[in-house]
């Protein structure tokens, strides 16, 4: 008889839960974020096989000004940009860590410059620099 996989959302007895939302709010906050989203996946890796399926189950679960910065990309993708952080875990926490982190001097400064990107509609967040 094979093994079926039950979904994660079904394995409620390993105490395993889904990461709180993230709004754009504190840097600890984001670091718990991040953290939170890789237990599950840890957990859960049948379900997250592809780093896409991370970062898009990872959207899903921001708010505010961090949901509002994603969803240009994902509702009027640019062809012209390069979007790379849509298909890579560890770059979309990049991504995340250059927008809503703490930016210091040591951090490099082509990451930081990069992290101020806006899709093709104009779409504009505000930022602290």
């Amino acid at each position: 008889m094979a093994q079926q996989t039950i979904p994660c959302s079904q394995k409620r007895y390993r105490g395993i839960q889904e990461p709180d939302t993230f709004s754009g709010g504190s840097t600890n906050d984001l670091w718990a974020f991040i953290f939170q989203c890789q237990i599950y996946f840890c957990v859960c890796e049948e379900e997250f096989k592809e780093d896409s399926e991370k970062v898009y189950f990872a959207i899903s679960y921001l708010r505010g000004i961090a949901l509002d910065y994603f969803e240009p990309f994902i509702n009027k993708p640019d062809s012209y940009q390069d979007i790379d952080f849509l298909e890579d875990w560890n770059v979309f926490v990049q991504k995340l860590s250059n927008i809503f982190g703490l930016y210091s001097p040591k951090d490099n400064d082509k990451d930081a410059t990069v992290a101020i990107l806006f899709s093709s509609d104009g779409k504009a967040m505000t930022y602290f620099i």
